[in-house]
């Protein structure tokens, strides 16, 4: 590979260096420095749960004097009722954890009567730690005053009241480290549906929606780019890719001229001669001056043509593998146009 080629090669590579720098810095300046990202972070869990107990009358159904958590149970076998409820937060992190609650009982016949038999005052827990529990112990529901204001409703009222819902109802509300409001009001209960069945008696079903729900927040970061960075990097790299293909350039032209790209191949003289085949004379050996002999150049093949024409003489060619030599001879006078086939550079002879 001769100094000229490679040095194209140089040049053609620090330009698509240049290009490639240029299109990353002008890309990165549409970056934005930074951009929020949404997640969330969990804090930590709470857990609710009711447990009762159910102290029978002396009976013959069941085998024992209390049932504990049972699904339903007779009415008229029902001596007393004592209701529990545990409430545990486990925070992921140690902080300031207040609670605040209370509880209430009431009756609801349903689409019909709604009244609170009992209301609690708010009461306060505060812990600093990962935990706080919350203890309703030995709250005992009376069903025969329940019974006994059953009746007096339906005296006032006028209606039969055939099925209704005792509820034990807590209200929580949650603050972790002063600012962030975890649980605002949320309500848990356990029902008990008290069903008249006329020939099994009346029925008491027990439901409740224990509470187990994870702590969380939404989290908003601010992630930073590297587009300062990246700017210096490009900003740089495309600074010294310009200055090495100025350089080159300069460097080239100086030596071999301007440097051109080309997007088509130049048409070769000889492609030009197949269309005037018929004024060509091919020669084997080039033309020798003699003592008499006047060459005489012409500036280009329009020239020669105009010549063989205005003469009405042939042309004759001579080449080889890098010039054309055309002749019109008229007497002692020959007309010569030469041509290198490569480059297109005009030799003398």
């Amino acid at each position: 590979m001769n100094s000229k080629l490679a040095l194209k090669l140089v040049i053609i590579v620090v330009l698509i260096i240049l290009m490639t720098t240029l299109s990353m810095f002008i890309y990165n300046l549409g970056r934005p420095f930074s951009y929020t990202e949404e997640g969330i972070k969990v804090l930590g869990e709470e857990r609710g749960t009711y447990n009762y107990v159910i102290y029978l009358k002396p009976n013959t159904i069941y085998n024992s004097t209390k049932l504990d958590n049972a699904e339903f149970v007779y009415r008229k076998l029902v001596k007393s009722l004592d209701i529990k409820y545990h409430y545990t937060v486990d925070m992921v992190d140690e902080g300031e954890i207040k609670l605040k609650y209370n509880y209430l009982i009431k009756i609801v016949v349903p689409d019909k009567i709604e009244k609170i038999l009992y209301k609690s005052k708010y009461f306060k827990l505060e812990n600093h730690s990962k935990e706080i529990t919350l203890e309703l112990n030995d709250d005992s529901i009376n069903l025969t005053k329940i019974d006994l204001l059953i009746g007096k409703i339906e005296t006032e009222s006028g209606l039969r009241i055939q099925d209704y819902n005792i509820e034990f109802i807590t209200k929580l509300n949650l603050l972790y480290r002063n600012n962030i409001t975890l649980t605002d009001n949320i309500e848990t209960k356990l029902v008990m549906n008290i069903l008249k069945r006329s020939e099994l008696g009346d029925i008491i079903k027990f439901s409740s929606d224990n509470l187990s729900k994870t702590l969380s927040i939404k989290n908003t970061n601010i992630i930073y780019t590297e587009k300062i960075e990246k700017s210096y990097l490009y900003g740089g790299a495309l600074t010294l890719s310009t200055i090495g293909f100025i350089g080159i350039s300069i460097f080239y032209s100086k030596r071999y001229g301007w440097f051109k790209f080309k997007l088509f191949k130049d048409k070769n003289i000889l492609d030009e001669l197949k269309r005037f085949k018929d004024l060509i004379i091919k020669l084997d050996n080039d033309i020798e001056a003699g003592l008499k002999t006047q060459f005489i150049k012409v500036n280009s093949f329009k020239d020669i043509l105009k010549l063989s024409d205005i003469l009405s003489k042939p042309i004759y060619l001579y080449t080889d593998d890098t010039i054309v030599r055309l002749y019109v001879i008229d007497m002692d006078r020959i007309y010569l146009y030469n041509e290198l086939i490569h480059d297109g550079q005009e030799e003398k002879k």
